[in-house]
């Protein structure tokens, strides 16, 4: 028996959550200060069974200001949140079928650094995909 592969989960999210701001990805573009706001997407876990990938995604936005980050890592979490996935035709997309998120850390603004002018808000969610 031949199963399908897993759609990319991260991709998927990056699909869902574009809008949100200037652009959405697993990298940041090499002109970060000049593309803000800006969503990274990163797959740092998760478990898969031969039905479900469930992927551990931390989910950065990068914006010239606090105020601004922290809007639209709002707006990440009630997008994902929202649900129910599965007669969503809006979960829907190219890299495949969101069926659900979870928070599992809520969005938290970062410190600032010295090195730029970027604000940081980061989160951990719990999203799953079928095959």
């Amino acid at each position: 028996m031949t199963l399908t592969v897993y759609p990319d989960v991260a991709h998927a999210v990056c699909d869902l959550i574009a809008g949100l701001a200037n652009g959405a990805d697993i990298e940041t573009p090499a002109d970060l200060q000049s593309q803000v706001p800006w969503i990274k997407v990163t797959r740092t876990g998760g478990a898969s069974d031969r039905i479900t990938d469930t992927a551990t995604l931390v989910i950065d936005v990068f914006a010239a200001g606090a105020t601004e980050a922290w809007d639209i890592a709002k707006q990440v979490l009630e997008r994902l949140i929202r649900g129910p996935f599965l007669s969503d035709v809006s979960f829907r997309t190219d890299h495949g079928q969101v069926d659900k998120a979870r928070v599992n850390v809520a969005p938290a603004l970062t410190p600032p650094t010295d090195s730029d002018n970027l604000r940081l808000v980061t989160a951990t969610y719990t999203v799953s995909v079928r095959r």
